[in-house]
């Protein structure tokens, strides 16, 4: 995890067992740097634990750029962390209220959490609207002709696998999202504007043909 910091400070933390839900770290290395990523020292501590608006390290090893190690028995790191912040970053997002992840995120960005699938999955839900559109149309495309000439069992058919489809295309677009491979707007659209266009273009076809 990352220190608050902006673009003349940043603080990187790294530890090898978190307890306690993220409040108290064991086997701590601190990297520090400064601006354009300069890296100004490190600190090597035993543990740490938040409190409020500080991270307490203790039997820390503080080193700048020189590389030279002062020991501290306790060593006081400045946050703006809460423990709710670090216990809801581990949380799946669908947890979290629709009206509070825009400032999670924003939150969870200034810490240096990764932010990624909980911006896809706001962008998910804002998408929502279009992806019931494009089931409407995509049911309406089934149901034109098919249910005129009869064969319901091979409407229930086509209506399922397609279902299935948008289902699987959805997973597919998100994975990519979470990956980087694509855009976290275009990921989370992604499957809405596809069914869409797909759901109008059979409708079209089927009055027209």
């Amino acid at each position: 995890m990352a220190a608050p910091g902006d673009e003349t400070q940043q603080q990187v933390i790294h530890a090898l067992r978190v307890t306690n839900q993220g409040v108290h770290l064991e086997n701590v290395i601190v990297f520090r740097y400064g601006a354009n990523d300069h890296f100004q020292g490190r600190v090597d501590a035993r543990t740490a634990d938040l409190e409020p608006g500080l991270w307490m390290l203790r039997d820390a090893w503080v080193s700048g750029a020189d590389g030279a190690p002062v020991h501290h028995d306790q060593y006081r790191l400045a946050t703006t962390l809460t423990p709710s912040q670090i216990q809801e970053s581990f949380a799946p997002p669908d947890t979290l209220s629709f009206w509070e992840l825009p400032s999670f995120i924003r939150a969870a960005q200034n810490a240096g959490f990764s932010a990624v699938r909980y911006e896809l999955y706001l962008y998910s839900l804002l998408a929502m609207p279009a992806l019931f559109a494009a089931m409407v149309f995509m049911a309406a495309s089934f149901s034109v002709r098919l249910g005129r000439s009869g064969g319901m069992l091979r409407v229930i058919l086509i209506s399922a696998l397609s279902g299935f489809g948008i289902y699987f295309f959805s997973e597919f677009a998100r994975a990519l999202g979470q990956t980087g491979i694509l855009p976290i707007a275009l990921a989370a659209t992604a499957p809405a504007s596809a069914a869409i266009l797909i759901g109008m273009t059979l409708v079209f076809n089927q009055e027209d043909g």
